[in-house]
């Protein structure tokens, strides 16, 4: 109904990235962006899809401006991580998910639950993070 709420884009995009649908993914995560400026947790799911989708030069863009962003404001670690599992970079995926740990950041609590984790399920050091968590069952 309301075609520039930043959160039912941002949720629209994440949909069509499920269904595998990245361009349109791109485009709902690209009016986020337009409504909330610099928003991490947009820029964060754009440079996941971008990544996942193959575009590699886009996403490692996209964690710069990340990465410049943390250099202003606060930027999960989660966020970080996300982008670099979409762009296969596990190591370094999982080493900032450790930072996120040390962290703290409220974003931890869908660790388990995030689809977009799914590439990093079964690493042990995934496992591990998820332990530490602590997570009821």
């Amino acid at each position: 109904m309301q075609s520039d709420f930043a959160p039912a884009q941002l949720w629209l995009g994440r949909t069509y990235q499920e269904l595998g649908e990245c361009d349109a993914a791109l485009a709902a995560f690209r009016a986020v962006e337009a409504a909330a400026s610099e928003w991490p947790v947009a820029v964060a799911a754009r440079g996941f899809v971008e990544g996942m989708a193959g575009r590699r030069e886009e996403a490692a863009a996209t964690l710069a401006q990340l990465h410049r962003l943390a250099g202003r404001r606060f930027v999960t670690p989660y966020g970080i991580a996300l982008v670099e599992a979409g762009l296969g970079r596990d190591e370094a995926a999982l080493a900032t998910l450790e930072t996120a740990f040390a962290e703290r950041p409220h974003w931890l609590v869908w660790l388990r639950l995030d689809p977009r984790w799914r590439g990093l399920r079964a690493h042990p050091r995934f496992g591990q993070i998820v332990a530490r968590m602590r997570f009821p069952e």
